[in-house]
């Protein structure tokens, strides 16, 4: 299959993707300014939630006929936020969430495959995470790797727990990961500080 691309002024998607009969195949694609808010026409009605930013990454991966991958993946985007719109107000909105320099990459090789993701979150905080497979395709796939947030305000929590409000605080979050694919031994631990919140549906205010 040759290359196909989708342009238009500075945005640009391109894929090729090929496969054989004895199940070999090999892919890339590209992307070049591709806007988030794109994926606001997905958000529900009654979620009044506005993304902005830019996507932008490459990636080119192959696979045997005996099952054995190699290549790379990439996406990155620079800064971008998630803001939710204040009814009642015309143009008003409170910001949830920003970030910037994000980056999600993962390399595989043989059976084996390694993927990390890394971005500063809001103002001092961050989301840095690795994980790695070995045995890709058998039965048992080992599972190792672990994720860390920080968030120097809980504000993004109210999206997917709307009946709080004036939701105040910080927090981390560390995720270990261990044991198989098929088995996934998770652990770990959540810290939270300065904690306030509102619960306005039976007038309690912590």
């Amino acid at each position: 299959m040759s290359r196909a691309c989708l342009a238009d002024g500075d945005i640009e998607l391109c894929a090729r993707a090929d496969m054989d009969a004895n199940g070999a195949m090999s892919a890339d694609y590209s992307i070049k300014g591709l806007p988030l808010a794109l994926a606001n026409v997905f958000a529900p009605e009654d979620l009044p939630l506005s993304i902005s930013g830019i996507l932008e990454g490459e990636g080119n991966v192959q696979k045997t006929a005996q099952g054995e991958w190699q290549g790379t993946v990439e996406l990155r985007s620079p800064t971008g936020r998630v803001e939710r719109r204040i009814e009642g107000e015309e143009d008003a909105s409170e910001t949830l969430l920003s970030y910037a320099r994000f980056k999600a990459g993962a390399t595989l090789s043989g059976r084996d495959a390694r993927a990390s993701v890394g971005a500063s979150v809001m103002d001092g905080g961050s989301l840095r995470g690795e994980v790695s497979l070995k045995g890709l395709g058998e039965a048992s796939t080992g599972l190792n790797g672990s994720v860390a947030i920080k968030l120097p305000s809980l504000a993004p929590v109210t999206v997917l727990a709307p009946q709080l409000a004036n939701l105040r605080g910080q927090a981390e979050a560390n995720v270990e990961l261990r044991g198989t694919l098929q088995q996934p031994d998770v652990r770990g631990t959540l810290n939270a500080t300065d904690v306030a919140l509102d619960i306005p549906a039976i007038g309690l205010e912590l």
